[in-house]
């Protein structure tokens, strides 16, 4: 009975050592799984951790590039300004030369048309006042041959009459000295 006793306590033993073992080789695989979980927890954590630097690097970066364009953009925005004021600015200084030069064009054609009417009223003038003393020469002249053919006429008149008047005379003598013989 001793034996079988001892027997069965050595199996006992024997048994709660497996059942130790087993128990540790659980408690072991568990501590292994935890590790393993904490591991992998640990591994997940950090790649969040890098997942979310790179998300904040990118994030950066685009917000860098997105600063850039802008500033670039409001450069650019200047530039058109200042260009498109500059080409005002050019535009308006040329028209006003335009205009400038258009009203010294017509400035200096109404001076040369002024000159050139005064020019032509002075030659008219001129001709004009030369007709005027043709005409008083041609009417002069007219005057005077009407005068000298009036002055011939008169002279010629008076010639007859002198003529007609001497003939009578020796008519008359003519007679008287017939009359006379006559007489005698």
């Amino acid at each position: 009975d001793e034996m079988m006793e001892i027997d069965r306590l050595r199996k006992m033993q024997h048994y709660e050592k497996r059942e130790m073992e087993r128990q540790y080789k659980q408690v072991e695989g568990a501590n292994i799984i935890k590790k393993q979980i904490n591991e992998n927890e640990q591994r997940r954590i950090l790649e969040d951790e890098k997942r979310e630097q790179e998300k904040l690097a990118m994030l950066r970066y685009l917000e860098k590039l997105q600063k850039q364009w802008y500033q670039r953009r409001v450069r650019e925005r200047k530039k058109d300004k200042e260009v498109a004021h500059k080409k005002a600015e050019t535009e308006a200084h040329l028209k006003k030369a335009r205009n400038h030069q258009v009203q010294m064009r017509e400035h200096f054609l109404a001076i040369e048309a002024q000159r050139e009417r005064q020019e032509f009223e002075r030659v008219l003038a001129v001709q004009q006042e030369g007709q005027r003393q043709e005409e008083v020469k041609d009417r002069e002249a007219r005057s005077k041959k009407l005068h000298h053919a009036e002055e011939v006429r008169k002279q010629i008149k008076e010639k007859e009459k002198d003529m007609i008047h001497s003939r009578q005379m020796f008519f008359e003598e003519g007679i008287k000295l017939d009359q006379e013989a006559q007489e005698r």
